[in-house]
C-alpha cells in the first residue's frame, strides 16, 4: 500500500507541471490560445533525447539515465515557476534560483521513499552541475527544444524574428559544442530547405 500511495502522490504533484506556462512564450507575446506548458516541454525534451542519441549514434550516452534526467530536470518549477534565463542577470541571481529550486525539488521528492528520492535528486544535481556527458547533452537538448518550438510559433503566428531571437541566444556557446554543434549550425539552412520543398 505504501508504494501505491507514493506513486499516486508523486504523480499528482508531477501533474502540476501541466499548469505552468513556459515564460519565454509569454515574454515573446505568442498569441496561441494554449501556450506550451513545462509538461509539454519536458515530454519533447525526453523524445528529443531518445531521438538524438539514436540519430547521432551516441553510444557513450546512457540513454536510460538521460531520459530519467530529462523527466526530472524541470521538477522544481512546480514550486518556483518557470524563471526565464533572461531574468538571471548576475551570479547572485543564479545562486538564488539554484537554492530555491533545490529546496523545491527536495520538498517535492519527499513523498517518495528515501532511496528513490535520493536517486532522482542525484539526477537533478547532476544536471545542474553539468559534469557528465548526459548532463551536458540534456542541457543542449533543453535549449534546442526552445529553438525548434520558436520556429514553429514564428511560422504559425507569423512572428518575425522569434526564431532568430531564440537561435542566437546561446549562453556560453552551449550549442556550438559537441555533440549537438553540427545540428545547431545546420538549423537555419535546414529550415530554409524545408520551406522550399
Amino acid at each position: 500500500m505504501d508504494k501505491t500511495l507514493e506513486i499516486i502522490r508523486f504523480y499528482e504533484k508531477y501533474n502540476e507541471l501541466e499548469q505552468i506556462i513556459r515564460t519565454g512564450w509569454i515574454q515573446s507575446n505568442v498569441p496561441a490560445k494554449r501556450l506550451e506548458s513545462v509538461s509539454d516541454h519536458t515530454l519533447k525534451v525526453g523524445m528529443l533525447a531518445s531521438l538524438i542519441t539514436r540519430e547521432l549514434n551516441l553510444k557513450e550516452i546512457d540513454l536510460t539515465k538521460l531520459l530519467e534526467m530529462a523527466f526530472i530536470h524541470d521538477l522544481g518549477e512546480i514550486k518556483i515557476g518557470d524563471i526565464s534565463t533572461t531574468e538571471i542577470k548576475t551570479a547572485k541571481d543564479k545562486q538564488s534560483k539554484y537554492e530555491k529550486e533545490l529546496a523545491a525539488v527536495t520538498e517535492i521528492l519527499s513523498v517518495l521513499s528515501p532511496e528513490i528520492k535520493e536517486h532522482y535528486l542525484s539526477l537533478w544535481l547532476e544536471f545542474e552541475s553539468q559534469n557528465t556527458k548526459e548532463a551536458i547533452l540534456l542541457k543542449q537538448i533543453d535549449k534546442l527544444d526552445a529553438i525548434l518550438k520558436s520556429h514553429m510559433y514564428e511560422s504559425t503566428y507569423n512572428i518575425k524574428g522569434l526564431f532568430d531571437e531564440f537561435y542566437n541566444y546561446n549562453p556560453n556557446n552551449l550549442l556550438n559544442k559537441e555533440p549537438l554543434g553540427d545540428v545547431y549550425q545546420q538549423l537555419p539552412e535546414a529550415y530554409e530547405k524545408l520551406t522550399r520543398q
